[in-house]
């Protein structure tokens, strides 16, 4: 009586009991081109140099600081170039337990939660971030804008139940490097950017990163501190990357795309555990054993700070901040807290 019910044998298709990730078949893995370890420290502090501010005494304006904090986000934290654009100001606090040290959070640009005190009860609430985009800001996520100079793109990553994610340094000073970096940006670029754009009657809007400089002529629907695009910080990317000498393209690994990818290559050639890997990368999928075996952040962190210690003598291709961050990052430091300009 039922077999109008029965499927056709030959269309009968069986899922495997092992995720082997979107497609299984074809071709094997290419190894994928990364930027070149030598030249990673001379991109943050000559690439990201702004031309002719070469006497400008305060460091936060001489270099392109917005930019030298997505190259650390992708190069020593292993983010996705649109990922950071999603980010709010909000997004980094200090660690918890690790002074002068980022933790910053990614979160789903549109269904990650939001708290906040609502005006009328004076009640501490929740709100997706479509929902305050939209409620508080007229915006949409800028994933879900498909068109313009606003829409960033969004992959998807491997994210917890409260769909956010955490940045796993590397190497420790990028991450003291980005707490420094980041508060001298607010102080110094983002306040004073949006306090103009206000000015020009500019509407409001959470995301960390901004564009810095007036729109060209012609351009009537862009006005700055418009939130930074892709398209713009692919051309001040690849501008930074020509300023040290270098060609710019995937086939020489030195795209944004290739930040990356040194990200992954050290975590591999450091022997750091596959679950690890997928964890610093943020990647969805893995053998179907790996929710088991997936360890917690602060597992994380342990294990990239063993791999750190043990990597003195190892030739690996993103080397650990050298001489010159270390110097740049205790020179920021005094500047924030005493405006001493002998940077």
């Amino acid at each position: 009586m039922l077999q109008h019910l029965k499927a056709d044998p030959e269309r009968m298709t069986v899922r495997s009991a092992i995720d082997w990730g979107a497609n299984a078949s074809g071709p094997g893995a290419e190894p994928v081109k990364f930027f070149p370890p030598s030249e990673m420290e001379r991109l943050f502090w000559e690439g990201y140099a702004r031309p002719g501010m070469e006497s400008e005494t305060n460091p936060f304006l001489r270099f392109n600081v917005r930019d030298q904090m997505i190259g650390l986000l992708d190069g020593y934290g292993g983010f996705r170039h649109c990922e950071g654009l999603h980010m709010w100001v909000q997004d980094v606090v200090e660690e918890p337990g690790k002074s002068g040290h980022a933790l910053v959070v990614i979160n789903h640009p549109s269904e990650a939660l939001v708290s906040f005190r609502d005006p009328i009860s004076g009640r501490e609430k929740k709100a997706t971030r479509e929902e305050v985009l939209n409620r508080r800001y007229g915006l949409r996520p800028r994933h879900l804008v498909k068109r313009g100079r606003y829409h960033a793109g969004w992959k998807g990553m491997d994210l917890n139940r409260d769909k956010q994610a955490f940045v796993h340094w590397l190497d420790e000073t990028a991450g003291a490097l980005f707490w420094m970096l980041y508060l001298g940006y607010l102080r110094f670029v983002r306040t004073p950017v949006m306090e103009q754009r206000r000015a020009l009657g500019g509407y409001d809007h959470p995301f960390l990163f901004v564009s810095e400089r007036e729109p060209r002529r012609g351009d009537s629907n862009a006005m700055v501190g418009d939130p930074y695009s892709p398209e713009a910080h692919e051309r001040n990317h690849e501008a930074a990357v020509r300023r040290i000498g270098l060609k710019c393209g995937k086939a020489y690994g030195t795209t944004t795309q290739g930040m990356r990818h040194a990200y992954g290559q050290t975590l591999m050639e450091l022997s750091v555990p596959p679950q690890v890997i997928k964890k610093g990368l943020h990647h969805r999928h893995f053998l179907s054993q790996v929710p088991y075996t997936v360890p917690t952040r602060e597992a994380v962190n342990a294990q990239l700070n063993a791999a750190h210690a043990r990597r003195e003598g190892l030739q690996v291709p993103v080397p650990p901040m050298g001489h010159e961050s270390s110097q740049a990052l205790f020179k920021l430091h005094r500047f924030i807290v005493s405006g001493d300009i002998d940077v």
